[in-house]
């Protein structure tokens, strides 16, 4: 399901994270002009209380902000300055294997799309490249539910039942 396609502006689609609370899903990632991480980029939200839809128009939760740039960088070491100052565990990041708190390990790969993705902004843009990246993943009543980056362009979210 496409969250969100661009058709002029606003091209580039990073960072997307899920969550389910009070009755909704929540989806959000950061959004930018051109490039990957560049001055201007927002956050944008969507909800839904089903995942079938239908999903809110895509809006700014933090608009662009011309202008000011964050001291903190998308990065190994940026990861670590945010846990010294907050106290918060360092985020899992893509690629990653876990084991939760409760002991559930993570031990096999599921292909839960393979279509290939065209670039549909023609202009370039940092980085785009890959059909699906920077996956963030919940399970709500057994099912995973997985948002990622399309082409760093579009914001897609599947799910799928799990195998025995």
């Amino acid at each position: 399901m496409w969250l969100y396609r661009p058709e002029r502006a606003w091209s580039y689609c990073h960072h997307p994270h899920i969550t389910f609370f009070k009755g909704r899903f929540f989806a959000i990632w950061s959004n930018g002009r051109v490039d990957e991480d560049d001055l201007g980029q927002r956050v944008l939200l969507t909800w839904a209380e089903d995942f079938a839809g239908p999903w809110s128009p895509p809006a700014p939760l933090i608009d662009s902000q011309m202008g000011r740039a964050g001291e903190l960088y998308d990065d190994f070491d940026g990861l670590w300055r945010v846990r010294q100052r907050t106290g918060r565990p360092v985020p899992l990041c893509e690629g990653s294997f876990r084991q939760t708190d409760d002991g559930v390990r993570f031990d096999r790969h599921l292909v839960l799309a393979d279509e290939p993705h065209a670039i549909a902004i023609g202009r370039g843009g940092m980085h785009k490249m890959g059909a699906y990246g920077h996956p963030h993943t919940m399970v709500r009543e057994g099912l995973p539910y997985v948002v990622v980056s399309s082409g760093k362009e579009s914001v897609v979210l599947l799910r799928a039942p799990l195998p025995e």
